[in-house]
């Protein structure tokens, strides 16, 4: 008996021996369930976690790009643009709601930079838009500068965005009279325009006697109110190759910007064929070309067209060639000789028919 009980004693350094021996085995029954939480498992997943953000980022700014790619750009006014045009310019929705809560909360844009508050929007969108950008009454020395203009009778139902310039009206101004118009507004009286809240009372008096609205009856006469370098139609008679952008400016209708553009597509013409050319200036209304064609006199050109002689890149340069079927004729003429009239050309397969009918005025043949 005292031999078994010899047999199970233990001594304390044997009992703490088995007790670490327990709490190993333990610990070793444990370790597949403990092992995972700390293996760089739960590392990947964050990993992949940063990716997946990473790519929504690329995505949003690749959205981004596609939008501003798509944009149409054009003045606007902050502090009056719609959010449709808001987004028109290229701005995100959220973006162009910004801005409209901004102006509700009684937020004003006082200069261009003031739209960077919009935190919304981001530097690359601001460098984009602020060319564009017309605050009314923040640039007070453009305002301040005179500017030329021509007086008239006009309908602000009908006249186009280039006529209302003309008139010396500012730019903020025509598109806030064209845009109500678009809107199915209608100016009634003469008295409506002053609906236009960026029309100043100086310019509305300057305009107030030539303003002739169709359902009002006859266009008001208004002789007595012309400036000094204002010439009634019957007036006013033109050479088409010889007048200057002053000279055109004579015309009703006509201001600097047309007249700008008739005198460069003129000159890059070589000169008015006929005066149905006229009729061919970029964005030249119809209506207002009706309006001026007996006032215009037709005289010959001043630059022909030495079809044997000229290079590709003069011909080229032409309005009415392109450069491709510039280059077939003269590879033609260098192949098979000069061209002795305008049926030559027509051997020239790359030259279609109505471009050598237009050009057909402004050739010679040597």
């Amino acid at each position: 008996m005292e031999s078994l009980k010899n047999f199970f004693h233990y001594t304390r350094p044997e009992r703490n021996g088995a007790l670490v021996l327990v709490l190993l085995c333990i610990a070793l029954a444990l370790a597949p369930r403990l092992i995972p939480l700390f293996s760089p498992a739960q590392a990947l997943d964050f990993s992949a976690d940063l990716a997946i953000a990473d790519s929504l980022a690329q995505d949003a700014e690749a959205a981004a790009i596609d939008l501003a790619a798509s944009a149409e750009l054009f003045p606007f006014d902050p502090n009056t643009a719609s959010k449709e045009e808001l987004m028109r310019l290229g701005l995100r929705e959220r973006t162009a709601g910004s801005i409209v809560n901004y102006r509700s909360k009684g937020g004003q844009f006082r200069k261009k930079e003031d739209l960077q508050k919009i935190y919304t929007l981001s530097e690359e969108e601001y460098l984009r838009l602020a060319p564009y950008i017309r605050i009314a009454g923040a640039a007070t020395k453009a305002a301040a500068a005179p500017r030329s203009y021509t007086l008239f009778p006009f309908d602000p139902n009908t006249a186009t965005m280039e006529e209302l310039e003309s008139l010396g009206l500012p730019e903020n101004v025509v598109r806030a009279i064209t845009r109500f118009r678009e809107k199915g507004g209608k100016y009634r009286r003469k008295e409506d325009l002053q609906k236009i809240y960026t029309l100043s009372e100086a310019d509305y008096r300057r305009i107030e006697p030539y303003i002739a609205i169709a359902s009002q009856g006859a266009i008001p006469t208004v002789a007595l109110d012309m400036p000094s370098s204002y010439d009634a139609p019957e007036t006013v008679s033109i050479d088409i190759n010889r007048a200057g952008e002053e000279e055109w400016q004579r015309l009703r209708g006509i201001g600097p910007a047309y007249s700008a553009r008739i005198v460069k597509f003129r000159d890059a013409l070589g000169g008015f064929a006929s005066i149905e050319q006229v009729a061919e200036t970029r964005g030249l209304p119809d209506s207002t070309f009706q309006r001026i064609r007996l006032q215009l006199r037709p005289s010959p050109i001043f630059r022909p067209l030495s079809i044997n002689v000229v290079s590709a890149e003069a011909l080229a340069a032409h309005p009415y060639i392109d450069r491709r079927s510039a280059e077939a004729v003269v590879a033609y003429r260098n192949n098979h000789g000069p061209f002795r009239h305008a049926d030559d050309l027509r051997k020239v397969y790359a030259l279609k028919p109505e471009v050598l009918e237009k050009l057909g005025p402004y050739l010679v043949f040597e």
